[in-house]
């Protein structure tokens, strides 16, 4: 996904890109490059689109498939001692 249909300049879009990075608000930003602030505030948005979702993706490559564990992320001692607790026969009191 990419920002498209921006009829910013291109060195705005970049000037925007750096202000983003330092969180300077939109407003702020358009004073400085000399813009309308409604169209920072409109880039600003689609750069946190176009952010929101490559972590999407990222999100779904990192989580997708199957996951294993093995005993090594498991706490051994305390794994054989809580089975050990399952299984003891009752008490009978007599």
């Amino acid at each position: 996904m990419k920002i498209t249909r921006c009829k910013l300049l291109r060195k705005h879009q970049l000037r925007l890109l750096e202000y983003f990075v330092l969180k300077v608000t939109a407003r702020s930003a358009a004073d400085l490059i000399g813009i309308q602030p409604n169209s920072a505030a409109l880039f600003y948005r689609k750069l946190r689109e176009v952010i929101a979702y490559h972590l999407e993706q990222k999100e779904h490559e990192v989580f997708d498939g199957a996951v294993e564990l093995d005993e090594s992320y498991l706490s051994l001692p305390l794994f054989f001692e809580y089975q050990a607790q399952l299984f003891k026969p009752p008490i009978s009191v007599g």
